[in-house]
C-alpha cells in the first residue's frame, strides 16, 4: 500500500492525532468554562440591574402617592378657606389653582428626574457589564489561542 497514491499514512503520518486532540479538547474545555462564567455574571449582571430597577420604580411610585396624599391634604385644608364674597372666593380659587399648577410642575419634574436617574444607573450598570464581559471573552479567546 506504500505505493499507492492515495496512501493517507504518508501524507497525515507526521501529525500526532492524539496530541491534536488533547489540544482541541482542552481548548474546548477552557472555553466553555470561560463562555459559563461570563454567561453567569452576565445573568447576575441583569438580576442586579432589574432589582436596582425595581426599586427605583418603587421609590418613584412611594414619591408619587406621597405627593397625591399631600396635595389632597392640601385642598381640604384650602376648601375650609373658600368663604368670602364671589368675588373674594374666585380669587381664592384662582390663586389655589395657581399654587397647584405649579406644585404639579415640581412633582412632574421630580419624578422625571426620579425616572431618569433610575434608568441612568441601570444603564450603566448593564454598560459596564458588557464591557466586562466583551473584555472577558477577548481574554479567552486569547488564552485558547496561545
Amino acid at each position: 500500500m506504500s505505493n499507492d497514491q492515495f496512501d493517507f499514512s504518508k501524507v497525515f503520518g507526521q501529525w500526532d492525532f492524539q496530541e491534536m486532540n488533547r489540544r482541541v479538547r482542552d481548548a474546548f474545555n477552557l472555553e466553555m468554562y470561560s463562555v459559563n462564567n461570563v454567561h453567569g455574571r452576565n445573568v447576575e449582571a441583569l438580576l442586579n440591574a432589574n432589582k436596582a430597577y425595581a426599586e427605583g420604580m418603587q421609590t418613584l411610585l412611594q414619591k408619587q402617592a406621597d405627593m397625591i396624599q399631600a396635595a389632597m391634604k392640601e385642598a381640604g385644608d384650602l376648601a375650609g378657606t373658600l368663604t368670602g364674597t364671589p368675588q373674594e372666593i374666585a380669587e381664592k380659587q384662582q390663586k389655589i389653582m395657581q399654587t397647584a399648577y405649579e406644585k404639579a410642575c415640581e412633582n412632574a419634574a421630580e419624578i422625571t428626574e426620579l425616572a431618569r436617574q433610575t434608568q441612568s444607573d441601570v444603564a450603566e450598570q448593564i454598560s459596564a457589564r458588557m464591557a466586562e464581559s466583551m473584555q472577558e471573552v477577548k481574554d479567552a479567546i486569547s488564552k485558547v489561542s496561545s
